[in-house]
C-alpha cells in the first residue's frame, strides 16, 4: 500500500476483474506523474460487492427490442449488467455516468420509489449499454441530460455578455451535481468554501441549501448574484435607484475630472491617425510620470482621492479603465452605498463587479498588469485602437444589463445563497454554528498553481471594499497580505506545503462529521496521492471521479486540457 492506508490501493493490471472494470470505465484511477495508477479501496469494494452475485438474463423479462440476448461485458449483480452498445453520447455529462453506475446500483434504489421494476431499465454510456431491474437508470440519465441542458442555457443567458472569471467550473457544473446527487442526501447543505467565480455555489443552489465563502469579498458577491433570492422587477428598481444617485454625483464632478473625460471623449471619437495616436501616448506617459514623481500611490494620496469621491478614478483611471468609466464606477459605487437594504446593496455590488470586469481593458479579466503598457521600461504592450474601443463602453449600461439579467435568472434558482466571510478557518466555524447537526458537504476547490488569485483580481476587490489603500507597481497592487490583497497559504512552489494545507482544510471539515467534495486537476502542484495519504486516519472512504476539462491559461496561451478529479470523502467517525 506504500503507506497510503486503506483509502487507495495500487491498480493491479494482472487482475482480470480490475482490467475489465478499468477498460469499461467502471473503476476510475489516479495517475501519478511517475505513471503509477491508483484506485480507491471503496470503489473497488463496491464493485466486488456488486459482482459477488451472478447475473442471469433469465431472472428478468425478455428484452422487447432484441431477438437475442446482448453480449455480456460485465456482471453488476443479480439483476444488473453491462453489455456492448453503439449509441452516441447523450450529452457531454454522460462520460461520468459509467463511474457513477456502481453508486446508482448500490446506493440509490431506496430513493427511486419504483422498485422492483417490471421491465429492464437501460442507458447507453460511451459504447456500452447498462441494464438493471432494480434502478430506474433511464430516469437518472434523463435527469442528468436535462440538468446539463438547463445549465448550458442558463450560462448562455447569464454570461453571454460577461467577462471570464478565474478558474471557472461552469463547463463541469452539471457533472459535479451528478456526483452530489449520487453521494449526498436531498437535505444536505452544500458549502462552497472557496467560491471564486461563484459558479459552483450557483449550481448547488439549484437543488440544495447553499453557503458560499471566500476570503475575497467580490467572490462572495459573485456567488450571491448567480443564485436565487431576487426577482426581475426588484432588480430593475434597484438598478434605477442606483443609476439615479450616480447621475446626481456625476453631474457634480470637479472641473479637473470633467476636463479629463472631455479630452478622452474627443480622442475616442476621433479618427485614429498617427497624430492622434502620438497625442494619446504623450498624455498617458505624462500622466504616468506624474504618478511616479508625486508618489500618488501613497496612502496619503489615495486617502485624499477617496475623500473627494474618486477612488477608482485615482487608482485605475487611464490604466485599466477610461476616465469616464472610472468616474462612472466611483459614482455607481457610492450610490450603491446609499441603498438602505443590505441584500439590495450586495446584489448591486455583484452586478457592478461583472460590469467592471467586462468594461476593463485587460487580459481575459486579469488585473495583474495593464494590457496597455506605455512605460519606458520594458516592451510596450497593448493596442491603442483596441483600448479606446474598450473605453467607449458604458459601465452604467453594463451595470443595468447585468443586474437585471442576473435578477431575471435568479427567479429560476430554488435557493438563495448564504454568505460567510473567509478565510476558510473562520468560515468553517461560522458554518458549524449555522448548520448544527444537519448533513453538510463541503466543496473545496483550492488553487492548482503557485499563482495567487488576489494578485489578478485586486481591482475588483478594491471596487467592492472601496477603502483607501497604498498601491505600487504597474498594476497598482496593494501590499500582499494587506486588507485589500489576501495572502493565501495555498500559493507556493512546494508541493508538500500545498498538500499539507489542502489536507488540513479537508481534515477540519471531516473532524466535524461533514463530507467533502475536493476538486483538483492532474496539472496541480500538489499530488492527489500525497494529499490523500495525509488524510488516511481522518477519512473512512474516498471515491474518485475523473472528468476531461479544458481551461484558458494565463496571458496569451491557449486552452489547456487537463483531467479534473472530484474526490468525495466521508469522515472516519
Amino acid at each position: 500500500m506504500s503507506g497510503l492506508g486503506y483509502l487507495l490501493r495500487p491498480f493491479d493490471a494482472s487482475d482480470p476483474q480490475q482490467t475489465l472494470w478499468d477498460s469499461c470505465g467502471l473503476l476510475p484511477s489516479i495517475t501519478t506523474r511517475q505513471g503509477e495508477s491508483w484506485i480507491t479501496t471503496s470503489q473497488y469494494d463496491r464493485l466486488k460487492q456488486l459482482t459477488a452475485v451472478q447475473f442471469d438474463w433469465n431472472v428478468g423479462p425478455q428484452l422487447p427490442d432484441d431477438l437475442f440476448t446482448p453480449h455480456l461485458v460485465a456482471e453488476l449483480g443479480a439483476s444488473s449488467c453491462l453489455t456492448q452498445g453503439a449509441a452516441p453520447l447523450s450529452s457531454p455529462a454522460s462520460s461520468l455516468w459509467m463511474q457513477l453506475l456502481p453508486l446508482w446500483l448500490l446506493d440509490q434504489p431506496a430513493s427511486t420509489g419504483q422498485l422492483p421494476c417490471s421491465s429492464w431499465n437501460e442507458v447507453d454510456i460511451d459504447g456500452y449499454r447498462a441494464y438493471s431491474l432494480n434502478v430506474a437508470l433511464n430516469a437518472i440519465s434523463a435527469k442528468s441530460v436535462e440538468r446539463y441542458k438547463n445549465f448550458a442555457a442558463s450560462r448562455s443567458a447569464l454570461f453571454s455578455r460577461s467577462a471570464n472569471y478565474m478558474g471557472s467550473k461552469a463547463a463541469l457544473a452539471s457533472q459535479f451535481l451528478d456526483i452530489v446527487d449520487a453521494t449526498e442526501s436531498s437535505d444536505t447543505t452544500m458549502v462552497d468554501l472557496m467560491c471564486g467565480s461563484g459558479v459552483m455555489a450557483s449550481a448547488f443552489a439549484k437543488q440544495f441549501p447553499t453557503i458560499a465563502s471566500d476570503a475575497q469579498k467580490f467572490c462572495r458577491l459573485l456567488g450571491l448574484v448567480q443564485a436565487g433570492g431576487m426577482t426581475y422587477t426588484r432588480g430593475v428598481e434597484i438598478a434605477q435607484r442606483v443609476i439615479h444617485g450616480a447621475r446626481r454625483r456625476f453631474n457634480s464632478l470637479g472641473d479637473e475630472v470633467r476636463r479629463a473625460i472631455d479630452g478622452e471623449s474627443q480622442l475616442v471619437n476621433s479618427e485614429l491617425t498617427v497624430g492622434v495616436t502620438d497625442t494619446i501616448l504623450h498624455r498617458l506617459q505624462k500622466r504616468l510620470m506624474i504618478w511616479d514623481t508625486d508618489n500618488l500611490g501613497s496612502l496619503e494620496a489615495v486617502e485624499a482621492a477617496h475623500r473627494s469621491g474618486r477612488l477608482i478614478g485615482h487608482l485605475y483611471g487611464g490604466v485599466f479603465f477610461g476616465d469616464r468609466q472610472a468616474a462612472e464606477l466611483d459614482c455607481l459605487r457610492q450610490s450603491i452605498s446609499d441603498l438602505p437594504d443590505e441584500l439590495e446593496r450586495r446584489w448591486a455590488l455583484g452586478a457592478l463587479v461583472c460590469a467592471a470586469s467586462a468594461c476593463a481593458y485587460t487580459y481575459g479579466g486579469h488585473f495583474a498588469q495593464p494590457k496597455l503598457d506605455i512605460s519606458d521600461s520594458g516592451k510596450s504592450r497593448g493596442d491603442i485602437s483596441e483600448a479606446l474601443k474598450q473605453r467607449s463602453l458604458s459601465v452604467t449600461h453594463e451595470f443595468f444589463t447585468r443586474l437585471t439579467s442576473l435578477a431575471s435568472e435568479s427567479e429560476n434558482v430554488k435557493h438563495a445563497v448564504s454568505l460567510v466571510a473567509g478565510p476558510w478557518e473562520d468560515a468553517i466555524q461560522a458554518v458549524a454554528r449555522s448548520c448544527g447537526r444537519g448533513p453538510v458537504c463541503v466543496y473545496i476547490d483550492p488553487p492548482y498553481t503557485r499563482d495567487e488569485y488576489s494578485r489578478y483580481y485586486h481591482v475588483l476587490e478594491a471596487l467592492v471594499r472601496y477603502e483607501p489603500q497604498a498601491v505600487s507597481g504597474k498594476g497598482r497592487l496593494p501590499k500582499r497580505g494587506s486588507a485589500g490583497r489576501f495572502a493565501s497559504k495555498f500559493s507556493g512552489r512546494r508541493a508538500d506545503l500545498m498538500e499539507a494545507e489542502i489536507a488540513r482544510t479537508i481534515q477540519a471539515c471531516l473532524s466535524r462529521g461533514w463530507n467533502c467534495l475536493w476538486s483538483y486537476s492532474n496539472s496541480g502542484v500538489a499530488s492527489v496521492n500525497g494529499t490523500l495519504e495525509r488524510l488516511k486516519d481522518h477519512a473512512k472512504t474516498a471515491d474518485v471521479f475523473c472528468m476531461d476539462h479544458s481551461y484558458k491559461a494565463q496571458g496569451k496561451r491557449g486552452q489547456k486540457r487537463v483531467v479534473e478529479y472530484a474526490i468525495h470523502l466521508r469522515p472516519a467517525s
